[in-house]
C-alpha cells in the first residue's frame, strides 16, 4: 500500500492542520510548531493540546515535527538551543512520532569540521 504525506503550514490553529490533512486524505503530515515570522513556539493551551492529541490518535499513526529553520545545529556563532528544546518538549506533549531537522551551516568558523562537531554534540545532547 502506498502512503502519501504533506508538509502543512499552521495557518490558524494546530487542530486546523489535522482537519486539512483529513480533507486532503493524506496518511501522515509534517508541520512546524513555530510561528513562521516570529521564531517562537506556537502558543497552545491545555485544551488545544488535548484536542490535537485526541484527533492525532484517532486519525494518524505517524506525524512529523519539522524543526524550525531558526535552529542551526551546526552554528558556532549563534544557535537557539532553547527554541529547539521547547519545540521537542511540545512535540512530545502532542505525540509527534518523528522529527525532521536540517543540520544548518557552520556559521562562526571556516572549518567545516568544527560545524560537524557542533552538530554531533547537539544531537548527542538531545
Amino acid at each position: 500500500m502506498r502512503k502519501v504525506g504533506l508538509h502543512l503550514r499552521v495557518e490558524t490553529t494546530l487542530v486546523d492542520v489535522i482537519e486539512r490533512a483529513l480533507r486532503l486524505h493524506v496518511d501522515f503530515f509534517q508541520c512546524f510548531l513555530t510561528l513562521k515570522t516570529a521564531g517562537r513556539v506556537l502558543p497552545l493551551n491545555s485544551s488545544d493540546i488535548k484536542e490535537f492529541v485526541f484527533l492525532r490518535r484517532k486519525y494518524f499513526k505517524d506525524i512529523y515535527l519539522h524543526v524550525s529553520y531558526w535552529v542551526n545545529l551546526s552554528s558556532i556563532e549563534y544557535n537557539p538551543h532553547k527554541l529547539l528544546k521547547r519545540e521537542l518538549a511540545l512535540a512530545k506533549k502532542l505525540e509527534f512520532t518523528h522529527v525532521i531537522f536540517h543540520p544548518g551551516s557552520a556559521k562562526g568558523t571556516r572549518d567545516v569540521n568544527v560545524g560537524i562537531d557542533a552538530l554531533a554534540k547537539m544531537i548527542n545532547d538531545l
